[in-house]
């Protein structure tokens, strides 16, 4: 019962402390070779400013873009993704977060069927 009731702990304060109000996006279908953007929106709901450090991709056909400032408590800003595909299929890309509230990024992920 304990770890359980320390698991439950654990994970309700991970997902608080979640910039993210979405974190995953399913494109769809979506056509080779072409360019895609989607984007992720994330609020500051903490006392203090929070920067992203950092964001890295699991391919080089996604590209994020990131406003660099600190974002002041209460306010918003948009996480963009390029995505490019070259090859054809079901894809799931994988998106991490690095922020200077907690040492492990935040995931998020990308998901689409590509076609001619």
């Amino acid at each position: 019962r304990y770890y359980k009731a320390m698991h439950s702990l654990l994970t309700e304060e991970k997902e608080s402390l979640s910039l993210f109000s979405e974190q995953q996006i399913d494109l769809g279908k979506i056509k080779i070779d072409e360019e895609c953007l989607f984007r992720f929106s994330y609020t500051n709901t903490m006392e203090q400013p929070v920067i992203i450090n950092d964001v890295k991709t699991t391919c080089g056909c996604t590209v994020p873009s990131w406003e660099k400032k600190p974002l002041l408590p209460g306010k918003t800003e948009t996480l963009t993704i390029k995505f490019t595909p070259n090859t054809l299929g079901f894809h799931v890309k994988k998106i991490f977060v690095y922020t200077n509230i907690d040492n492990d990024p935040i995931p998020l992920s990308m998901k689409a069927v590509v076609i001619k």
